[in-house]
């Protein structure tokens, strides 16, 4: 049966066959899939953390740490806060980024900073823009 396996999943299998030597191959098969199949969930998740971005066009920042938040509750790992505000920062757009870093706290205040900020800079964009309008009509 170990010649099924390859790299991590032979080790995995070497380690249940130890700790279960009088173990049939469908107990085997059993056990060896409840490793195998928890540990790829896991690090498909974890990866799905890390490489979370903001999709600002389909949903607020609140909402961004809503989707963080459950994906981080899904993890075995007890995530610190910090660690949960440097992936919200990681998935932030540049220009907001910059214009957030300064921003101190605990995940939530940061969350509402960052929120207060990205929308100050919407009515600014906004202004710009109808002043570009404007400016463009009366020439």
């Amino acid at each position: 049966m170990s010649l099924a396996f390859k790299g991590t999943a032979l080790k995995l299998y070497e380690q249940t066959r130890t700790a279960n030597p009088m173990a049939d191959t469908d107990t085997m098969w059993m056990l060896l899939e409840e490793k195998l199949c928890n540990r790829s969930h896991i690090i498909s998740l974890r990866s799905k953390y890390l490489n979370m971005k903001w999709n600002e066009k389909k949903e607020s920042l609140t909402e961004y740490a809503e989707r963080l938040r459950d994906v981080a509750s899904n993890l075995p790992d007890n995530l610190s806060d910090d660690m949960m505000v440097d992936t919200f920062m990681k998935g932030l757009p540049a220009y907001l980024k910059v214009r957030a870093l300064s921003v101190q706290g605990s995940f939530d205040e940061i969350v509402s900073r960052v929120t207060l900020i990205s929308n100050e800079m919407k009515v600014q964009r906004q202004r710009v823009e109808a002043y570009s309008r404007r400016i463009s009509i009366g020439k």
